[in-house]
């Protein structure tokens, strides 16, 4: 039964690629080796983007599941390693290109459970992606070559492989917390900036001999309308702590349909409420939200949730 089932899939997805259903981009790598490694585009990371297939304002490895399917008709699975966003040049030709991003996913063909390279038939093959968080499977055309690799370490040049670091676990998106806006605009109204602000006591190191402080740099998560986002952060010494105010404008504005433009989310290289919503929840004592001509909104509401 299961091997009937595999081969139905399998079918199925070849059935698709024929007719180009479902196909995503290109990889890095038009060709590889199994223990090779693959880079692949998984689309817009705007989730109100023209082009997005994700759903989320968040993807890391475990939420995709990867397959191989290979010309002999069996499906491999293989290991999602990093998930990162890259984002376009400020000054980019295309206009709507600046500043945008798109998901980039680092795929070792090997097993995610046991690290151990698939026997995959030489030929052409399909990378199959899948995730509750995109709208629909990725399915993604390449080439098994004869022959056997291993993954890329994505270290630096002339840098010696047992002292070097992953440079991808550097660029993947850290623990944090989202921070929207709720709330309905009045009629006709569009949002145009938003204030909040941050209490965030300080806490000591683990030596106790100084004391340090929890807040990192809030960080904008992509939108397709442009806003302009900063962030001050002033330490105080009586009570000890920081201040932490976050400014977000739009020139033109957002309407209701588009407020997740001023999204953004807070973050801390303290394991323990780096990606904890009540934490930031709780030392977010003001927030506040203004229209194209100035005045203040009062329908409107900042919050701290989970990145979804």
């Amino acid at each position: 039964m299961q091997n009937h089932g595999i081969r139905f899939v399998s079918t199925v997805m070849v059935s698709l690629l024929i007719l180009g259903g479902c196909q995503s981009d290109i990889t890095l790598s038009r060709a590889v080796r199994k223990g090779d490694t693959i880079v692949v585009s998984l689309g817009d990371a705007n989730p109100n983007g023209e082009y997005s297939n994700v759903k989320s304002t968040l993807l890391r490895e475990a939420d995709i599941s990867a397959n191989v399917l290979d010309s002999g008709w069996v499906l491999s699975p293989v290991k999602v390693r990093h998930v990162f966003r890259v984002y376009g040049d400020p000054t980019a030709v295309n206009s709507k290109a600046r500043g945008q991003a798109q998901w980039m996913a680092v795929i070792d063909l090997v097993n995610p459970v046991n690290n151990t390279k698939p026997n995959l038939t030489i030929g052409q093959a399909a990378l199959v992606l899948e995730s509750t968080k995109f709208n629909e499977r990725q399915i993604v055309k390449t080439e098994i070559l004869a022959g056997s690799g291993t993954p890329h370490p994505f270290i630096s040049q002339n840098e010696p492989v047992e002292f070097g670091i992953d440079k991808m676990t550097l660029v993947k998106p850290a623990k944090q917390a989202l921070v929207r806006v709720s709330g309905t605009l009045p009629q006709g109204v569009k949002l145009a900036g938003a204030e909040y602000q941050f209490d965030i006591p300080a806490v000591h190191t683990l030596n106790m001999l100084s004391e340090r402080m929890e807040a990192v740099a809030p960080a904008k998560l992509p939108a397709s309308q442009q806003v302009y986002f900063e962030f001050k952060r002033t330490e105080r010494q009586a009570p000890v702590g920081t201040d932490v105010l976050v400014a977000l404008t739009s020139t033109e504005g957002v309407d209701q349909a588009s407020l997740s433009a001023f999204d953004f989310v807070m973050t801390s290289d303290q394991e323990a409420i780096a990606n904890n919503p009540n934490y930031w929840q709780n030392k977010l004592i003001g927030a506040t939200f203004y229209s194209t001509d100035g005045q203040e909104i009062a329908g409107l509401t900042g919050s701290v949730g989970t990145s979804e």
